[in-house]
């Protein structure tokens, strides 16, 4: 895991007030990946599952990569690999 990337993992942190495992972030090969541990997280701390849940943490998801690396918000897709799609180094 290159540093752009675990610089996005503590944003992603800090963002949500959650606390992602190594083995969990190591294991999340895509932006879809990490949206998913994000919204298993939230609901295991008692957010409701619903679209809306789902929607507002896609778009701060998004918000916090595009942020970092600045890239335009259609360029995140679920299918968008962390490497070499987000960050170029692993």
């Amino acid at each position: 895991m290159g540093l752009d990337t675990v610089e996005i993992l503590m944003d992603i942190e800090n963002e949500f007030e959650i606390s992602i495992p190594d083995h969990v972030a190591s294991n999340s090969l895509t932006v879809g990946d990490t949206h998913r541990i994000i919204l298993d997280m939230l609901v295991a701390k008692r957010a409701v599952r619903s679209a809306e849940l789902e929607n507002q943490a896609w778009d701060r998801l998004v918000k916090i990569v595009t942020e970092a690396m600045r890239m335009k918000p259609e360029d995140v897709r679920p299918e968008s690999r962390w490497i070499p799609d987000i960050t170029k180094s692993g």
